[in-house]
């Protein structure tokens, strides 16, 4: 007993040590946390070992019960939005005027950061001077860490995530969820689940990345831009990151592909020249960059000033099954969904970040299509309610996140 105890009170000793000083030339030092011990070495980061159960702080408590608030209220409408469809899918739906109405279609949230003056990105004056092209926007950060997280929560718990073309180009996003983490020990229930952690809660040995990855969906209805990627042989991020990527263009820009295919043959035969479609090129760049790209053709809106969005939303559910759709933007995307009337009844709900942030006359307003080139409201617009789009949801509300402000509401 007595040597039991004096080895006990040697290895408490040994372990005060270790705990209040660097020891072993720094290699081990003490964590902030009294509950965990951090090893530092020169071949890997950081390895903290658990020793009892984390104790995030009051701030953090907060964070993470405003993400989960959030998270709970947009799976509820998720959950009614599919019950609504299921009565669609049965034929049991109410009368409807309009008969798109009563076909099913995606959950759709639309969601967006801007700056206290509406701007979502800058206007960038050298691309503008260099391409000739107009003014191009240039990544901006403007959320805080909080909210960055909360995009990554929501980009878990939907099936596709959908931005333009001219995004593509510019921005070339990733479209993941790289930040939203579930332990092994929570039941992988899908859309419902909210019982989830960031990486930062739990040890990395406990967690996995959430299961469905949102599929990237691309509207571009020309194929101009994914072209110009493809032509210049530019990584698409969105691609490599997941196991596909949607790309919906117009029927017209599909046929041209296979116009310029039967063309290319005949040249090829009376010229023996070599020419490569469009279509050639995407398939050449998928085997060489070992990625897959599905084109999704679709019918134009009765102006045919793009893609009709209800047959799209549509064709997205029958023939991919995307159950649920995150609109991340740009502009003109964000104003089609939110102020077109051909769209805005397509709209489930709304997350939108303030961020306490003006950019002025440099930024790129987030309803950019519905202003001129100098930020200003056409004058010969009729404004009036019908072209407005209304949040009088009792389920509405404002939720501070870090430095920035979150409207949250269903449509």
């Amino acid at each position: 007993m007595k040597n039991r105890s004096f080895r006990s009170f040697v290895v408490s000793i040994l372990l005060s040590i270790v705990l209040r000083h660097d020891w072993y030339g720094g290699l081990v030092s003490a964590s902030p946390s009294p509950l965990s011990v951090t090893f530092k070495t020169s071949r890997f980061d950081r390895i903290t070992i658990k020793m009892d159960e984390d104790h995030p702080t009051k701030e953090e408590q907060a964070t993470n019960k405003d993400l989960e608030g959030i998270l709970s209220n947009i799976s509820r409408w998720q959950k009614n939005q599919r019950d609504g469809q299921r009565k669609v899918e049965n034929n049991i739906f109410p009368q409807s005027k309009d008969p798109l109405l009563e076909r099913p279609r995606p959950f759709i949230l639309v969601t967006y950061a801007q700056t206290i003056d509406g701007m979502i990105a800058v206007k960038d004056p050298i691309c503008e001077k260099s391409n000739g092209e107009g003014k191009v926007s240039a990544n901006l950060k403007l959320s805080s860490s909080e909210s960055f997280l909360l995009t990554h929560a929501l980009r878990s718990i939907h099936d596709g995530l959908l931005i333009g073309g001219n995004t593509l180009s510019t921005d070339n996003p990733r479209l993941n969820n790289r930040l939203w983490w579930r332990t092994n020990k929570e039941e992988m229930s899908g859309h419902g689940d909210i019982d989830s952690k960031s990486k930062t809660g739990t040890s990395k040995e406990d967690m996995i990345l959430p299961q469905g990855q949102p599929v990237p969906i691309i509207l571009d209805t020309n194929l101009r831009h994914v072209m110009k990627l493809i032509q210049n042989q530019i990584s698409i991020k969105s691609a490599a990151s997941h196991d596909y990527i949607i790309i919906c263009c117009s029927e017209k820009a599909l046929k041209k592909i296979s116009i310029s295919n039967e063309s290319n043959l005949n040249t090829n035969a009376a010229n023996t020249t070599t020419t490569r479609t469009h279509e050639e090129e995407i398939q050449n760049y998928c085997r060489l960059h070992n990625v897959r790209i599905v084109l999704l053709p679709c019918a134009m809106n009765p102006s045919g000033s793009g893609l009709d969005l209800k047959l799209l939303l549509e064709e997205l559910y029958s023939k991919c099954e995307i159950k649920s759709i995150m609109v991340e933007g740009g502009a003109s995307i964000l104003s089609t969904f939110v102020l077109s009337q051909q769209a805005k009844d397509c709209v489930d709900c709304a997350c939108i970040t303030i961020c306490p942030r003006i950019v002025g006359r440099h930024g790129l307003n987030a309803m950019g299509s519905m202003v001129d080139g100098d930020g200003r409201i056409d004058q010969e617009e009729h404004v009036s309610s019908d072209s407005m789009f209304e949040f009088d949801s009792p389920e509405a509300s404002w939720i501070s996140l870090g430095s920035d402000c979150i409207f949250i509401s269903p449509c």
